[in-house]
């Protein structure tokens, strides 16, 4: 009739890293809604999150706009709100890729360098609240992840001419 998820890690917050838990994917059947159901199901996650990591833990959740119910549910537990809106646009596709940069090149990354990338991404990220920081191992298992042997995920870097790696981006 209902179900909840919640993700146990680490990440930062406010130059700390900690334990933290993200809520997510609530939801209920129609047949059972209004019952008390989806606030059951939001108290025992975030009991589940402070038994498991503590009462200093951080606990988080991406919530719709406009799902009253569940922003009422999140004031019982929270103690702090951010609101506000994700803007997406269309863009026309190109009809042929853009030119290069001089000495500048894209590539995919190579085992050997997840240390190096993942090192990069999290000094660059740490003060960002709720950044969980990544290992080369955790990049590697993302990176083999696969579906009737096609692999899910890419990772590319751009380096210069010395090999240098400049900046990379992941595919999904």
């Amino acid at each position: 009739m209902g179900m909840g998820l919640v993700t146990f890690g680490e990440c930062w917050y406010e130059g700390e890293l900690r334990p933290c838990a993200y809520l997510g994917g609530l939801s209920v059947h129609p047949d059972y809604r209004r019952r008390g159901i989806a606030s059951n199901l939001a108290a025992w996650r975030v009991a589940l999150a402070r038994e498991r990591l503590g009462k200093d833990c951080v606990i988080f959740a991406g919530i719709q706009g406009g799902n009253v119910g569940s922003l009422r549910t999140a004031e019982s537990w929270s103690n702090l709100r951010v609101d506000g809106h994700v803007e997406a646009g269309v863009v026309k596709m190109r009809g042929k890729p853009p030119k290069g940069v001089s000495g500048l090149r894209a590539r995919p990354a190579r085992p050997a360098e997840y240390e190096e990338i993942v090192q990069k991404q999290n000094a660059v990220y740490r003060d960002y609240n709720l950044y969980p920081p990544q290992t080369a191992e955790g990049l590697d298992r993302w990176l083999a992840q696969s579906v009737f042997d096609h692999h899910l995920h890419d990772y590319l870097v751009a380096v210069d001419r010395a090999g240098n790696i400049l900046a990379g981006w992941a595919s999904r």
